[in-house]
């Protein structure tokens, strides 16, 4: 029996049988518009810019928040977690911000609303007066692609 785990090759997941539904995995197959910052196919994590405006990052695998497969992907999760964490100061600079939310919802009761695990990196400001985890209004994709062209630019002077 060929299982999900199978379809991992040396060149990453087999996006062509990834859920054809998951907005996430048509990003990731180009089905999708996205304003992407980073996709590191080798530790098998992408980043791109919420519609909201701030920064995502997920597997490229297809992960569902379930105890299961949760468990069978911790070092995967662990690259996503990195990620996040290696953003945080990129967003500080890039979006001047006051604070950040690393936030990461699993299942539809915690918030989640894609089916595919992702950590939100999120700028918060002093002033802003949000409730937390309130659903901001959509950006339009030109500034999402500055933003994103402005987070892969701090990337690169990080990374030397």
């Amino acid at each position: 029996m060929t299982t999900e785990r199978d379809r991992v090759t040396s060149m990453g997941f087999d996006h062509e049988n990834s859920p054809k539904e998951c907005v996430f995995c048509k990003i990731i197959r180009g089905q999708a518009e996205a304003s992407v910052i980073l996709r590191d196919d080798e530790k098998g994590v992408i980043s791109f810019m919420d519609l909201q405006g701030y920064p995502l990052v997920c597997p490229i695998e297809h992960v569902d928040s379930t105890p299961d497969s949760l468990a069978h992907n911790t070092d995967l999760l662990a690259e996503v977690n990195k990620v996040a964490l290696s953003l945080v100061p990129l967003v500080y600079e890039a979006f001047a911000t006051d604070s950040v939310n690393l936030v990461t919802n699993l299942g539809t009761a915690a918030g989640q609303e894609i089916p595919h695990v992702h950590t939100h990196v999120m700028p918060r400001f002093n002033q802003d007066n949000r409730v937390r985890f309130q659903r901001l209004a959509t950006v339009d994709r030109e500034d999402l692609d500055i933003q994103a062209a402005r987070l892969r630019e701090l990337l690169q002077i990080s990374q030397g």
